[in-house]
Formats: C-alpha cells, sequence, structure tokens
C-alpha cells in the first residue's frame, strides 16, 4: 500500500505559518547577507544600487512564480 499523500487534517493558518517560519529561518543566513551587500553598495554609489536590486528581485521571484505556477491544490 502506497503511504497517503494528504493530510486529513487539511491547511490550516497556524501548520501555514509554521511552515513560513521554517522557511525564513532557513533562507535568512543565505539571503541576508546579500541584500546586506547590495545596500551597502547602493549607499557607497548613486549608480549601482537600482540595478542591482532589480535583478537581485526577479532571481528570488523567479523561483517562487514557478513553483506557485506548478503546484497542486
Amino acid at each position: 500500500a502506497q503511504p497517503e499523500l494528504t493530510d486529513a487534517r487539511g491547511p490550516s493558518v497556524r501548520r501555514s505559518a509554521a511552515m513560513g517560519v521554517a522557511f525564513g529561518a532557513g533562507w535568512s543566513p543565505c539571503i541576508g547577507p546579500v541584500l546586506g551587500m547590495i545596500l551597502g553598495m547602493s549607499l557607497a554609489r548613486d549608480t549601482a544600487g537600482l540595478p542591482l536590486l532589480l535583478v537581485y528581485c526577479i532571481g528570488l521571484g523567479v523561483p517562487f512564480m514557478l513553483l506557485a505556477l506548478g503546484a497542486t491544490w
């Protein structure tokens, strides 16, 4: 017999919040230094900030968009 892929309790706000906290805790050490470097560079130079932040946001957002498009209920 195959294991059941869905939980009988279904989605809930608490479970979603717990997943968000776990996800954020895992990504913060990776994202924080890069974002800090980009913001630091943008403070030091007037022209470097916007292009770097744009590329950063696109690189961060594209995987989430692809995940959302490929997800099923």
